[in-house]
């Protein structure tokens, strides 16, 4: 695509495309699809504002997505980037925010405790950047620890790499140049 974060090509046009497929029902999965990706471009992309939305945007047709790994990847892709807007939110936004956060940690915890081998790093990862939001920095030097073990152990290189990065904002953030590189 054009810009990063983007889904649009030269045969794709992202606003046209959410503009025609919620008045087609019967298209509900695709829409769906859509926006789960767009979560994740975004989050990779740094916007997580523009994440935070694409997640609201897919809940009301999360359900027919729920026998779909893309079903868990709503939920980590909203919860990494809900954590990261929470950090930056006003006090009339964060009790909805915290809600929904909440509500992508239970589920992602589900998952991991299920099938620890295909979601317990990004359990761990979506855990570890609630933990840099609130402050809590030894629970999240351990938790992308935890993320980036777990994703290498099964091969999960995006995630890893995914984990890296956002340890490496937790450790610039804090000054520590070198860890952060």
């Amino acid at each position: 695509s054009p810009r990063f974060g983007s889904l649009d090509n030269t045969d794709f046009d992202e606003q046209e495309f959410e503009r025609t497929f919620p008045k087609a029902p019967g298209l509900a999965l695709p829409l769906c699809w859509h926006w789960i990706r767009r979560q994740n471009a975004l989050v990779v992309a740094g916007d997580s504002e523009g994440a935070a939305a694409a997640a609201d945007n897919a809940e009301p047709v999360l359900w027919v997505t729920e026998a779909f790994p893309e079903f868990v990847e709503h939920h980590f892709y909203a919860a990494l980037a809900r954590a990261d807007c929470l950090g930056r939110a006003d006090e009339a936004t964060k009790p909805r925010l915290r809600a929904a956060l909440d509500s992508n940690l239970r589920r992602l915890d589900t998952f991991a405790e299920n099938s620890p081998h295909t979601w317990a790093s990004r359990a761990s990862l979506a855990s570890a950047e609630l933990a840099r939001v609130e402050g809590r920095e030894r629970d999240a030097m351990d938790g992308y620890e935890r993320a980036i073990r777990a994703a290498r152990a099964e091969n999960f290189i995006h995630i890893e790499a995914l984990a890296f990065e956002l340890a490496a904002r937790f450790y610039d953030a804090r000054s520590f140049e070198l860890v952060a590189a």
